[in-house]
């Protein structure tokens, strides 16, 4: 595959992350005949986890904390598999990505049928794309086919420029996953011109809608089943209403429905105590399209790239409305959401970094009182909240509100070589993010049901921000003076505020610290790793649903893995 001719290209951090996710794959098989290039690799992972203090009542709500509630619980016992196939021809090529997992843990347990099959098997095919470059020096690139585009410079903290493919949260909670097979690939034309050694446009147009794959109803990690595969959808009694299959997986949209009744029958699992059941779900569709734009200063910092940014969007994560009077509820994707941004990246005095700020347009914000009105709460609703003003029994209600969200973040990467604690290796990688959003209703307005609050978080804040920190050490030929030893700890830390997203991404207070150690063998053959992750804070706050807004924080675990790549 050519080369850039930009220096420094998008994402420096994530696309190190990224690359360091792949390291020391070794190839089973490779070849390259005249221009003809090509290789297939295959890595093997064995990989369990395991619950470390027991469930706190608080959060009994979600079916998956119940099912692995006491400490020693394994919740994760799981063989994956990943396969990539790149060939290239001359200024052409393809590259195929697919991925597929078996875990006993869950296979074993009672799920509803869509949960199951997210948690216990899966086989997906994440990437398939087909590109070529063109003009002199190869200046044109062009990819056609399901494909990961990485913009912007996040490398933890979501919400980010780099919202343009979306993740599958169950894969990223496997031990030992390369960032690799947690991104979902979109069918997607994406263009890049490298116009000189200076300024380069790219420019993508994605001609279909994935969601985020939240945690299914029944995941160890879950807060909140009735939005998750497997959750919300009536489950009571024969599974039949008025004529109608209303289970998960036969359910029409906008039928009769009755309750959601978890599997172990302990709770309801729709929303408001079960006095809401989810009734289908309407997903957005393509028509998403972005456009960059990039100057590389080589005098600037030994290098400094800049970006503008402009995105048209859905959102990928749901926002909940109703159906007037009639108990139920259904998830819905916003559409045409503008982001417009810039960022950029430089390397000073040994450090790498990168910066970022965006601005999303009209993002939606979900509103307590299009949640109540799924249970006839009465009318007629502010104006101005995309509710209806007098609503019959039956009439479509939009739950959620618009804001303008923005958020600006910085990375900041070292790799300090040789020394600290006779370590062969040691890097740092920080990232920091703020953010705000204008003209937040206050608690005073006159918003159905009372405060202003999303429907299942306290007050959201005008603003927010936090930060993660991971600090590596690298020992080569460290056990037995053949396997290298890579010890980290790394901490998560939402300092202040809470986001306005259906599952936030800052919560204040809330923390999550790891410590583990990587491992390798072989030239990267054989890898495997263990770590300890405990999770705190969140100042107590329960949610309108009577849990824990930080529901996690009973939640700490270990895990180890083991990989083989050939």
């Amino acid at each position: 595959m050519k080369k850039s001719i930009i220096k420094s290209s998008a994402g420096v951090a994530l696309s190190s992350a990224l690359l360091l996710s792949q390291i020391g794959t070794a190839h089973a098989f490779s070849f390259h005949k005249g221009e003809l290039r090509g290789s297939f690799d295959t890595d093997v992972t064995y990989g369990i986890s395991m619950r470390t203090e027991d469930a706190d009542s608080d959060n009994f709500g979600a079916h998956g904390n119940r099912i692995f509630k006491d400490a020693g619980d394994v919740f994760s016992n799981s063989i994956r598999g990943s396969s990539t196939l790149s060939l290239e021809y001359g200024d052409y090529g393809m590259l195929a990505r697919g991925n597929y997992f078996y875990d006993y843990a869950y296979d074993n347990e009672d799920l509803a049928d869509q949960a199951h099959d997210k948690l216990a098997r899966d086989l997906s095919l994440t990437d398939l794309m087909f590109y070529g470059y063109f003009g002199d020096n190869d200046q044109v690139n062009i990819r056609v086919g399901k494909q990961v585009i990485s913009w912007g410079e996040n490398t933890f903290i979501q919400g980010s420029i780099n919202d343009i493919n979306t993740v599958d949260v169950n894969k990223l909670r496997q031990p030992g996953l390369a960032l690799k097979d947690a991104f979902i690939g979109t069918n997607a034309a994406y263009v890049s011109w490298n116009i000189d050694d200076e300024w380069s446009i790219e420019s993508f147009y994605l001609f279909e809608f994935d969601q985020v794959q939240l945690d299914p109803a029944g995941s160890y990690f879950t807060t909140l089943d009735a939005v998750g595969a497997g959750g919300g959808f009536d489950t009571a009694g024969d599974g039949v209403v008025g004529g109608v299959a209303t289970g998960a997986a036969n359910l029409p949209f906008g039928a009769p429905s009755g309750a959601c009744i978890s599997p172990d029958q302990l709770d309801d699992c729709g929303l408001v105590g079960g006095s809401l059941v989810r009734v289908g779900d309407k997903f957005a569709e393509g028509g998403q399209y972005g456009l960059a734009i990039r100057k590389f200063f080589p005098e600037v910092f030994g290098g400094t790239e800049l970006a503008l940014y402009y995105q048209s969007l859905h959102d990928h994560t749901p926002m909940i409305s109703t159906f007037y009077g009639t108990g139920q509820f259904f998830l819905e994707y916003v559409e045409n959401i503008e982001r417009i941004g810039m960022s950029f990246n430089t390397n000073i005095s040994g450090w790498a970094i990168g910066g970022e700020y965006h601005v999303r347009k009209d993002a939606p914000i979900q509103m307590t009182g299009g949640v109540l009105s799924g249970l006839g709460a009465a009318g007629p609703f502010p104006a101005g909240l995309g509710l209806c003003g007098t609503c019959a029994v039956g009439d479509e209600v939009t739950g959620y509100d618009f804001v303008d969200r923005h958020q600006m973040q910085m990375t900041f990467q070292r790799i300090w070589g040789v020394g600290f604690m006779d370590a062969d290796a040691n890097s740092t990688l920080l990232e920091v993010a703020y953010g705000w959003v204008d003209d937040l209703p206050t608690k005073n307005e006159p918003i159905v049901g009372g405060a202003f609050r999303s429907v299942f978080n306290p007050q959201v804040t005008e603003s927010f921000w936090g930060f993660q920190i991971k600090q590596s050490l690298t020992y080569e030929a460290a056990l037995f003076n053949v396997a290298s030893v890579s010890p980290f700890i790394a901490f998560k830390y939402d300092v202040e505020g809470v986001s306005n997203e259906i599952v936030p991404l800052f919560v204040d207070d809330r923390k999550a610290l790891t410590i583990g150690a990587n491992f390798g063998y072989g030239g990267g053959t054989w890898t495997g790793g263990v770590s300890w992750t405990m999770f705190d804070g969140g100042n107590g706050m329960l949610n309108q649903a009577g849990s824990r807004l930080n529901g996690r924080t009973d939640r700490d675990f270990i895990q180890a893995n083991i990989s083989y790549s050939f």
